[in-house]
């Protein structure tokens, strides 16, 4: 009677592996002090019993394992028209200007396995199991655009701050140091002050995957995060002129009548998965604010943009100083206007979308970040 309620605890309260072992063990030297008297019923609760601990969570055998490597690309359009295109560059002259590193953290049926951070993308390589699924985040960024990524070299290598100190190691470590490289509060800039629409070129992909026999690539496409702007400024002689967006400030003073900027937006919880679930369609409303100030005299003026994902929108600002005055004129970018059409100009080897007017003479659309 003692084996049949042994048997019935261990089916309905057993939960870990110790436990089940150490009742599992119980189970086998009873069977054995009692083969003789044992009845049927007790013979087929023992069974049962055993079968039940084998199977229990906590206990699945492993799956097989598979060596994959992760190929991300930043994605390109290819609509349009290519035009050259000038780069933004915070280091002028060193090769990091237009270097791309990938953040990638992966989970393990949700709970963290391992992270990493690489410039070479060759060095992508995994081993999964093939009964569990995955979820792979990836982030990249080219780290010389718009502000520049903080980064800090050392003696065993380069470290990049996302949002603590990671070493560009080109290899996978065990845990979750890369777990909120999803949030824009984790992409830490040289330019520490401003938060809103950080100044960086940035591409993000999620994916989700169950790992399975055959599987030896796994593609991921990254879509750009940002936006760019171009603000042209016509009748700058003298004085200054600042240009506001969120809490950045642009100052502008002669011989400088253009500036260009790439920008991340500020989605909901500040989470790129939001932007990249919504890649095609995804767009921000953002005030911009303008200050001339000359010889005593300040003007400002603000109005409220509208900028899409993966476009460059060209801001024309124009002063006039004799009655102190300033004016927007905004290059439309309405799809429907036979006036406009959408082009596209290459950023080193991906492509970035521009917006551009036709029937003026000058009628090409420098884009510039």
């Amino acid at each position: 009677m003692f084996l049949i309620y042994t048997n019935i605890y261990a089916l309905f309260s057993c939960k870990t592996t110790n436990a089940c072992l150490y009742l599992h063990t119980i189970n086998a030297i009873l069977l054995t002090k009692h083969t003789f008297t044992m009845n049927r019923c007790n013979l087929c609760l023992g069974l049962l019993s055993i079968f039940f601990l084998s199977c229990k969570t906590g206990n699945e055998l492993p799956g097989d394992l598979i060596a994959v490597k992760l190929n991300p690309s930043l994605i390109q359009l290819t609509e349009g028209t290519n035009i050259p295109m000038n780069v933004k560059r915070n280091v002028t002259g060193s090769s990091n200007d237009t270097k791309v590193i990938y953040a990638v953290q992966i989970y393990e049926n949700n709970a963290k396995y391992y992270y990493g951070l690489f410039d070479n993308p060759d060095s992508m390589k995994i081993a999964l199991s093939t009964n569990k699924s995955y979820n792979f985040r990836i982030a990249a960024f080219r780290i010389g655009t718009g502000s520049g990524l903080r980064q800090e070299e050392m003696a065993d290598g380069q470290y990049f701050y996302l949002p603590n100190k990671i070493l560009l190691g080109n290899k996978f470590v065990k845990g979750n140091s890369l777990k909120d490289i999803n949030l824009i509060s984790s992409i830490k800039l040289k330019k520490l002050l401003a938060k809103d629409y950080p100044e960086i070129d940035a591409f993000y992909c999620e994916k989700t995957i169950s790992a399975e026999k055959g599987i030896s690539n796994i593609d991921f496409n990254m879509l750009r995060m940002g936006f760019g702007v171009t603000f042209n400024i016509d009748g700058l002689t003298y004085g200054k002129l600042n240009i506001y967006m969120g809490d950045d400030t642009i100052s502008i003073s002669p011989p400088t009548t253009t500036c260009n900027s790439i920008r991340l937006f500020k989605p909901l919880k500040g989470d790129l998965a939001t932007i990249f679930n919504k890649a095609d369609s995804y767009s921000e409303s953002i005030d911009i604010e303008v200050q001339w100030i000359g010889n005593g005299t300040v003007s400002a003026l603000e109005s409220t943009f509208s900028f899409n994902r993966n476009y460059c929108k060209t801001i024309n600002i124009e002063i006039n100083t004799i009655k102190s005055s300033l004016q927007f004129e905004e290059w439309s970018t309405a799809l429907y206007e036979n006036t406009n059409r959408r082009l596209t100009a290459p950023f080193g080897a991906k492509t970035w979308m521009a917006d551009a007017w036709f029937g003026i003479e000058n009628s090409s659309a420098e884009v510039v970040i």
